[in-house]
């Protein structure tokens, strides 16, 4: 099953130059817990409610005085739309990420999180009950 098949297309995305104040607000308001960090065309990074947490929250800053750019993770890690999940999941695992942004050359096509890779589990399931259940009927040769 390929990374386009499961990941979440409708990326939302933040400027860095925007407060964690507006990233924490649109966050909640599309029920994400992250945001894809992007300048123009340019990919610049990922802010996480988790860097929201440990940099703004635990440090008793003010969100509406913070910018993005300086508690966001600048060096992302991310996966081609054409990919394999179990390769995914592996990079994810090895790299100790919850969300991983999907690319398609260099162009922003998707994210892939954890949920979405447990979501897809019921549907490898479901694939491999039908080729172990169902098999294609044979043709007969004559021999």
């Amino acid at each position: 099953m390929l990374v386009s098949e499961v990941m979440t297309k409708d990326v939302k995305t933040i400027n860095p130059s925007e407060t964690v104040l507006e990233a924490a607000s649109r966050m909640i308001e599309f029920r994400v817990g992250c945001l894809i960090v992007v300048e123009g065309d340019r990919l610049a990074g990922i802010v996480t409610d988790s860097d929201i947490l440990e940099k703004v929250v635990a440090e008793n800053k003010k969100a509406s005085d913070v910018l993005v750019n300086k508690i966001m993770t600048k060096k992302l890690i991310m996966i081609e739309e054409d990919k394999d999940i179990s390769e995914a999941a592996e990079l994810m695992e090895k790299t100790h990420i919850k969300k991983l942004p999907v690319i398609s050359g260099k162009k922003l096509v998707g994210i892939l999180t954890a949920a979405d890779l447990a979501s897809a589990q019921p549907k490898l399931i479901e694939k491999i009950s039908a080729l172990m259940l169902f098999p294609k009927p044979r043709k007969n040769v004559a021999g």
